[in-house]
């Protein structure tokens, strides 16, 4: 078993918490610790911690080949993406803001969930 990350957002140095578990027993974690995600959340964030998730799509630059033009209107439409697909990998350098619009569309072009459909029989 890998040993958990650490929380992304600058100065927490907790470990990150568990967002699902699956059916074949693998657990999946957040890229932020359980303080962090409900500080985020409610915009309850602790002294001296400076948040990762922003409240706008990294990919209005245009970074995934096409220009994001979603309308942000809450943070919770943000998610955080990993660039090299490591979710262990919680560098500031390795992630990125991406509307869920984006993210999906990011995940289908890089095939990070061909096993997930190969694994459907019609």
């Amino acid at each position: 078993m890998k040993e958990r990350a650490i929380c992304i957002n600058q100065n927490c140095n907790n470990v990150v918490t568990s967002n699902s578990y699956k059916k074949n027993g693998n657990i999946t974690y957040r890229p932020v610790c359980h303080t962090c995600h409900r500080g985020n959340e409610y915009s309850l964030a602790k002294k001296g911690i400076i948040m990762f998730r922003k409240p706008f799509c990294d990919n209005v630059d245009g970074r995934l080949k096409f220009k994001c033009k979603a309308k942000i209107i809450n943070i919770c439409q943000i998610q955080i993406d990993h660039i090299d697909g490591n979710r262990y990998n919680n560098t500031p350098e390795n992630c990125q803001n991406l509307c869920a619009n984006c993210h999906a569309i990011k995940t289908m072009i890089q095939r990070n969930n061909i096993t997930k459909y190969n694994e459907i029989k019609i």
